[in-house]
């Protein structure tokens, strides 16, 4: 056994209980595929606030130039908009090449997207940064909430963290970080919870890594708008080497604000490379993506989920 496969098999436990703990579930339980058979593909939560709606918003797509090194970009809301939704993506990488950052920057005026190649790759590649923005002021009390995983400095194969908006505030979009780790980690999960009060996230390394590294998690919360949904659906459950999935179009008379994924992985676990999370204008969907990675391969069966975050 490899110590790919080793490092793997110790992990399969945490990453059940890190589930159970922030989602409440195992994977796909019966109860899992049928609250997905019964919302007929998406699965929409409302959540209560202001009568106020979002007007004026626009998003902001930024790609860089294409060679074969690790590269970020940043898109930048227009004066007088705030970001209020995140999005990155890799082009032409193939599984080679990892979304290693999505980062609403503090004041919530610029979105950055990095990429990070696994290990060598000589091909070239892109990387694209989106940000959502609204008028400033359309969202009272908009803010980015940032947390670090609890082990953080340290060379753990895994680790989690949690952005949780204030009392009141509801979840508008997210972001992550990794810091230390180049392209040797993996963004697994990235998911808003039903009531839009936060964001759970999960990192593995890639591959065999033995060096210290960060994960830091991001919400970006306001004011709760009159109506406020989480759209929810899944690729197929199976062994090909790649899956992406699209969400449903957010329902009508919402708009597409934040985006969220998560790469369910039946056995091991870090085999598995996010290259997309992406906010798709005019269809109101989020696109994600991963990989398996090339190298190893990945010895089970696994599906790609993607959230949308509506509002009205």
């Amino acid at each position: 056994m490899s110590d790919i496969e080793n490092r793997n098999s110790a992990q399969v436990y945490e990453h059940v209980r890190f589930i159970r703990k922030k989602f409440g579930r195992t994977g796909r339980t019966a109860a899992g595929v049928a609250a997905v058979a019964l919302a007929a593909g998406g699965v929409l939560v409302g959540v209560a606030g202001s009568a106020q709606a979002i007007t004026g918003r626009s998003l902001v797509t930024v790609t860089s130039g294409a060679s074969s090194a690790d590269k970020s970009v940043t898109a930048n809301c227009p004066a007088g908009k705030k970001v209020v939704g995140a999005g990155g993506e890799v082009l032409d990488g193939t599984g080679r090449v990892l979304l290693t950052d999505v980062i609403p920057d503090a004041n919530l005026n610029s979105v950055t997207a990095t990429g990070g190649e696994n290990g060598t790759f000589t091909g070239s590649w892109q990387i694209r940064a989106q940000a959502m923005c609204a008028p400033a002021g359309s969202i009272a009390n908009l803010q980015r909430i940032t947390a670090n995983a609890t082990n953080n400095g340290t060379s753990d194969f895994s680790k989690s963290a949690t952005a949780s908006c204030p009392a009141g505030l509801r979840l508008y979009g997210d972001g992550y970080q990794t810091s230390g780790a180049d392209g040797n980690v993996t963004a697994e999960t990235i998911e808003p919870d039903t009531g839009l009060t936060q964001v759970s996230t999960l990192a593995y390394e890639a591959n065999t890594y033995g060096l210290p590294w960060d994960w830091t998690a991001y919400a970006i919360c306001g004011t709760g708008q009159a109506t406020m949904t989480r759209v929810f659906d899944t690729s197929t459950l199976d062994s090909d080497p790649t899956h992406g999935i699209l969400t449903s179009p957010c329902p009508a008379g919402t708009t597409l604000t934040g985006a969220g994924a998560y790469s369910e992985e039946v056995g091991a676990v870090g085999n598995i490379h996010r290259d997309s999370l992406s906010l798709e204008w005019g269809t109101e969907q989020v696109g994600v993506n991963a990989w398996e990675d090339p190298v190893t391969g990945y010895p089970s069966i696994w599906d790609e989920q993607a959230f949308s975050i509506c509002v009205s």
